[in-house]
């Protein structure tokens, strides 16, 4: 009995296996018809399901192109490589967790916005002062970067709810009409709608929320004004 390995539940690095003595299910195989077969490949890890081994199969892949044949010894890895060597790395797995809030702000005027209080907010159902936050961040843009004003702030959501491992959707479309920017967390769900020359309001005039009101998580809809001319945030409401 003392002899048994551990099954791994939620190890994400391999090098903690190895040395755990941990059952791992050898698929380097796989890794090596990838990384030595000819050809162009486009690999993408999806965020979600969680627990599919994403991070682990790339903490695989970052050992053996660092040469690491200690840490891979008796996989089919092993006997298929000839040539171990070590090859510059660049392992981003777990950045946007560790490293975005040291990182960002970068200048003493934008220390308002501090990364893990901005996901507090969202997680905890505080629109008011996310908004708060964002509307300054987006304040220090430069005018000239900023094109087709709503598609520009669409695009710009996205990517930093996203960013941050938040669900989203953009064109959400329902019976009543379409979505800018859908967010959902585990309690809350945010409905964005943006609009240039329209009072912030101007989201509520819909049923947006319908759609979600069967389910447990309260329901923010929030209004965002943008200004033509200043090409900024120019006030929002939440409801």
């Amino acid at each position: 009995m003392a002899d048994r390995k551990q099954f791994l539940i939620g190890e994400q690095d391999f090098a903690n296996i190895h040395n755990s003595n941990m059952v791992y299910i050898d698929k380097t195989r796989l890794v090596y018809d990838l990384t030595c077969q000819s050809g162009r490949y486009f690999f993408f890890c999806p965020l979600r399901p969680r627990r599919l081994g994403k991070s682990l199969l790339l903490s695989i892949m970052r050992y053996y192109f660092e040469g690491r044949q200690d840490l891979i010894n008796g996989l089919a890895i092993d006997s298929l490589e000839k040539e171990w060597r070590k090859r510059p790395v660049i392992y981003l797995e777990g950045f946007t967790k560790y490293h975005i809030p040291y990182y960002l702000p970068i200048k003493k005027e934008q220390e308002s916005f501090f990364v893990s209080n901005f996901v507090k907010e969202i997680r905890n159902g505080q629109p008011e002062t996310f908004m708060n936050r964002l509307e300054s961040l987006f304040a220090n843009e430069k005018y000239q970067i900023i094109g087709d004003e709503e598609k520009y702030f669409h695009n710009a959501f996205y990517i930093i709810f996203k960013l941050f491992g938040f669900y989203v959707d953009v064109d959400y479309s329902t019976s009543d009409g379409r979505i800018d920017l859908l967010m959902k967390t585990k309690d809350y769900v945010y409905v964005l709608k943006f609009k240039i020359y329209e009072g912030a309001e101007s989201a509520e005039d819909k049923q947006y929320a319908k759609p979600f009101e069967s389910g447990v998580r309260t329901i923010y809809i929030i209004g965002i004004n943008i200004s033509s001319k200043s090409r900024r945030i120019d006030g929002w409401r939440v409801k």
